[in-house]
């Protein structure tokens, strides 16, 4: 785990393993991290127009670099015998964005 200025956390870990008779191996893996930011935004609270035609106006964020990020993956790998091996990977990634108003 690490902790920081401007609330900046940060984990990672993992767990790894035999399953069942041997022959199929799974990891699970995971990070977060998080960052309050530092630059101000000199636009915040000013309403802009649509960036497209007929599209909402926006108001900018207060921060132009927070991050909320969040990944996990789960890894096998399976011996099939003969030389022969099948490895499958699932993730999921996800990354908020600093909130923005909308006057829609």
């Amino acid at each position: 785990m690490l902790f920081g200025d401007y609330g900046r956390k940060e984990s990672e870990g993992f767990v790894s393993g035999p399953v069942g008779d041997g022959s199929t191996k799974m990891r699970l893996s995971y990070q977060l991290k998080g960052l309050d930011g530092y630059t101000s935004n000199p636009l915040a609270g000013q309403n802009s127009g649509p960036v497209t035609g007929g599209g909402p106006s926006t108001t900018g964020p207060d921060r132009l670099d927070d991050l909320s990020s969040r990944a996990l993956r789960l890894q096998s790998a399976t011996d099939l015998g003969g030389g022969g091996n099948l490895r499958l990977i699932l993730g999921h990634y996800r990354e908020r964005k600093p909130a923005r108003a909308c006057r829609c």
